[in-house]
């Protein structure tokens, strides 16, 4: 799909290596994208990267998306520019730190994380997505389009041991992306989910003991399908995980996107409910 002059895409974390890749890439593509971050530095040093033919489509947004006049300020910037939000893409999340910054070899048991750096893994990974999709959702949904775009992790992360409070934050982001798509049935809005697949070679990311970072994914691997759930093709797609890893480059994207995707969450472990008939 062509990019309307007149929509724009939210992108949280968008300073960050997968935020930063994507806004480059949705940039060249023609779309106008508020980059959103909590460093001001380091959305000047992404903006300053871009071709100077391609600024102009940049709004660097300084803010912190678990503070609740965040999506406020997102939308009195983007409207100051003629611009309508019609994506956004979750992909502000703190990491796990583990002792000492150690998240590999020294991980935090979940009785040895401070009750602090769980509300802010929270307030980050799941409460600001939350935030914005309050906001923004019931426009989308009187325009009839929209797409919500969660960066999500492996499953792995999520219930494997030493990977609080990062993992079950992201679980309960999970979650609420599969709870957005049932809502949202419908009306042209879709959520939907892109996981890696694997590490990826991002700050976000300490140095691994085994792992080179050579050997990491790269960030532009969430691109392919990012630009696939953005467009038209995608048009009725929702509550679905897509693995990036798994989207092979080399096919059209609709049967990359059926080789890569699966039920986002944990759907086929929802027909437990007692009061459904058997």
């Amino acid at each position: 799909m062509k990019p309307d002059p007149s929509r724009a895409v939210v992108i949280t974390g968008g300073a960050g290596g997968i935020g930063a890749a994507m806004v480059r890439a949705l940039v060249q593509d023609g779309w106008h994208v508020a980059a959103v971050g909590r460093s001001a530095t380091s959305l000047d040093t992404l903006r300053d990267g871009l071709d100077a033919s391609l600024r102009a489509r940049l709004l660097c947004i300084a803010a912190d998306v678990g503070d609740p006049g965040t999506p406020q300020r997102i939308d009195d910037a983007t409207a100051e520019r003629g611009w309508s939000v019609a994506v956004v893409i979750h992909n502000a999340a703190v990491p796990r730190r583990g002792h000492n910054g150690d998240m590999f070899t020294a991980a935090a048991r979940f009785w040895e994380v401070d009750p602090v750096e769980w509300d802010a893994a929270f307030r980050i990974n799941t409460t600001g997505a939350y935030l914005l999709s309050r906001h923004f959702a019931p426009r989308m949904m009187q325009a009839g389009w929209g797409r919500f775009i969660h960066i999500a992790t492996s499953m792995h992360t999520m219930v494997a041991g030493g990977t609080s409070p990062y993992g079950p934050s992201k679980s309960a982001f999970e979650s609420l992306a599969s709870i957005m798509a049932y809502d949202m049935a419908g009306t042209g809005v879709t959520s939907n989910l892109i996981a890696p697949g694997g590490m990826v070679d991002t700050p976000f990311l300490p140095e691994h003991p085994t792992i080179a970072r050579k050997d990491m994914l790269r960030p532009e691997v969430m691109v392919p399908p990012t630009r696939y759930l953005m467009s038209s093709a995608a048009d009725g797609i929702s509550g679905v995980r897509i693995t990036a890893r798994l989207w092979p480059a080399d096919m059209p994207p609709e049967q990359a996107f059926a080789k890569s995707s699966a039920p986002a969450a944990w759907r086929s472990l929802a027909g437990d409910r007692v009061d459904l008939k058997k």
